[in-house]
């Protein structure tokens, strides 16, 4: 059996049976270095092309390349229940007694609204609780999707097609709804590209192709997708309800997205440091915000607190990692 033989065989299996793969772990790890990127620095035009048309969005569609249909609804969201929700409550404890040390220190009124933005979640509450949004969302287009699935498979596209027209019709509606239940509605049409990536990747490796193919495919899905920017320059902000050009700022983020998931998928490996990186990424996503906003009064560089952070918040997320009684914090 040739190498890339094996590698199809690998990536098939994985395809079939989510494990961790080192190769897509990677791409991980890099949306997280992304995401924290966007918080470190100014945001410009040129940043919010670079970073918001893939980094989020990213995680919604490996949501999909690992979504199975043969799970049962119950247990499938008393799992998504505990891996986001309970991590979310926990941080949301653990930040707020950080801020409120910071709103002490920089003398921050406590104000009602402040309360109430951390019970609304979503785009109500700011910095430091920057990335709370984001696990809701990933909870509640999981909600959707099982809930559409589990009635009938082919539902969930339609169900996708419907949120498309939806993130056209009513983004202000959708950005209302508290936990960013709303903004996760258009977030199953990523997790259908997320399905649709994961097939075509498997009809490759049927077909025993070599790798160059399936990175040729997801290269070429890439660059379409570059090319929806470049002729449409206009970047989403997903927790904001702004899914940028109409249709196109979706499929091109999808196309942006898949082709990368396409392209790393190509090339499987087994990477223990890599995975378990990946798997420190819950609190690096929920602490890395409170890190900045602290480095702000004693680093002007942005560069040096982007770099300071991620090396801070990974050391932090692989210490709670090694810790079963701080379970609660990674799920």
């Amino acid at each position: 059996m040739t190498g890339g033989m094996r590698m199809a065989r690998h990536t098939r299996e994985s395809a079939a049976h989510p494990q961790r793969v080192a190769s897509i772990d990677l791409l991980r790890v890099l949306g997280i270095i992304a995401v924290v990127a966007t918080h470190a620095f100014a945001l410009t035009p040129t940043r919010r092309l670079l970073l918001f048309t893939w980094q989020v969005p990213l995680f919604f569609l490996l949501s999909g390349y690992f979504f199975r249909f043969d799970r049962a609804f119950g247990k499938d969201i008393e799992t998504r229940a505990r891996t986001l929700l309970v991590p979310y409550a926990s941080w949301m404890v653990v930040v707020a007694v950080f801020n409120y040390g910071y709103q002490k220190t920089h003398q921050v009124p406590v104000t009602w609204d402040y309360l109430l933005s951390l019970v609304k979640g979503g785009h109500y509450i700011g910095a430091p609780f920057s990335a709370f949004w984001f696990f809701t969302a990933l909870f509640f287009v999981r909600l959707y999707a099982r809930a559409l699935a589990s009635v009938r498979p082919w539902l969930l596209g339609v169900g996708a097609a419907v949120a498309l027209v939806l993130s056209v019709l009513i983004p202000e509606w959708l950005g209302d709804l508290w936990w960013a239940a709303g903004v996760a509605v258009p977030m199953l049409v990523f997790l259908a590209a997320g399905i649709a990536v994961r097939w075509a990747g498997t009809w490759i490796d049927d077909m025993q192709a070599a790798v160059w193919l399936k990175a040729l495919a997801g290269a070429v899905m890439f660059v379409a997708g570059v090319v929806c920017y470049v002729v449409w320059p206009i970047p989403m902000d997903i927790k904001y309800a702004d899914f940028g050009t109409p249709v196109v700022g979706i499929v091109g983020s999808c196309l942006l997205c898949g082709g990368l998931v396409l392209l790393f998928s190509a090339f499987t490996f087994w990477s223990a440091v890599v995975s378990t990186l990946a798997q420190a990424g819950v609190p690096v996503l929920f602490i890395h915000p409170t890190l900045i906003l602290w480095l702000r009064d004693y680093v002007d560089s942005g560069m040096i607190r982007f770099v300071i952070t991620v090396v801070v918040s990974f050391a932090i997320g692989l210490l709670i990692n090694r810790s079963a009684k701080a379970k609660l914090l990674f799920g």
